[in-house]
């Protein structure tokens, strides 16, 4: 879900904020996203602290996965952010987007749909990431930093990010752990 600047709030070409209404709007968006998720077959809130977390497993059908795979494996390129640095160091992984037309990217489309309850004009295009032996994606907020240069530009096609979905399409054969440091 992504907040539209309302005439109550209007924004300025110089305006970088994130509004009261805007905020607003997410908070009521965010109970009935989670009323609805709680209300989807086999979902379950994961207890963590900071964060709200579910787990659907089993989401979508092998096929469907092996398909998006080659999506994936067809069309990646080095994964940006959304950033005023859009290729930093601390992400390494490949990425494909994902846009509507093939079966595939519908059919993940619309199990977002029902399990969020959100209008489909809401959520981004969906994105396939690929990560190789060594590549990583260190920690990172997924909400959009207001204060940073781009922001103007999220506002202008729909503002602030407010759930992340992800799924695995497959499963690795090793790896894909956390990463433990010793202090010496």
């Amino acid at each position: 879900m992504v907040a539209v600047p309302s005439a109550a709030s209007p924004l300025s070409a110089t305006d970088r904020r994130d509004g009261p209404v805007e905020a607003l709007a997410r908070a009521e968006s965010a109970a009935q996203v989670r009323e609805q998720i709680l209300c989807y077959p086999g979902a379950v809130r994961i207890p963590a602290a900071g964060i709200e977390l579910y787990i659907v497993r089993d989401f979508l059908p092998l096929d469907v996965c092996a398909t998006l795979i080659a999506l994936i494996d067809a069309d990646r390129v080095p994964s940006p952010v959304v950033a005023d640095d859009p290729r930093p160091a601390y992400r390494t992984s490949e990425t494909c987007y994902l846009y509507a037309g093939p079966d595939a990217v519908t059919a993940v489309e619309t199990r977002l749909d029902a399990l969020t309850g959100l209008k489909p004009r809401y959520g981004e295009a969906l994105q396939g990431q690929r990560y190789a032996v060594g590549q990583e994606f260190k920690p990172h907020h997924d909400f959009f930093d207001t204060g940073q240069l781009y922001w103007q530009d999220q506002v202008a096609v729909g503002g602030q990010r407010t759930w992340s979905a992800m799924t695995f399409l497959n499963e690795p054969v090793a790896g894909g752990g956390p990463i433990s440091r010793r202090r010496t």
